[in-house]
């Protein structure tokens, strides 16, 4: 929970910064979000090893989750990628009939 909420806060503080209206941002902005995600649950995973803990268990944990995490983060990116522009229309009429601007 607490990584979702992170993530989520980071979206909106960029969105307060630089609208993530470009593609050129939001998809790099989704594969790091994607990979800082993984990394905090795998400190998590690490964390309730509990008593057994020693920095080779640790590590054993990070080397396992390294190929999914990176390819959690290209799949996506390459998602951002295709559906950046369908969605975007889809918020930019929401705003609008809302006039949430």
């Amino acid at each position: 929970m607490f990584a979702r909420g992170f993530i989520g806060l980071l979206a909106g503080l960029c969105g307060k910064i630089k609208p993530l209206k470009s593609i050129y941002f939001a998809v790099p902005f989704s594969a790091l979000a994607t990979f800082l995600f993984s990394m905090i649950t795998d400190v998590w995973t690490v964390m309730t090893l509990g008593e057994g803990m020693t920095f080779g268990s640790a590590m054993s944990v990070f080397d396992a989750e390294l190929l999914f995490n990176i390819s959690h983060a290209i799949f996506n990116a390459v998602l951002c990628a295709l559906i950046f522009k369908p969605m975007n229309k889809r918020f930019e009429r929401i705003k609008n009939k809302y006039e949430l601007n």
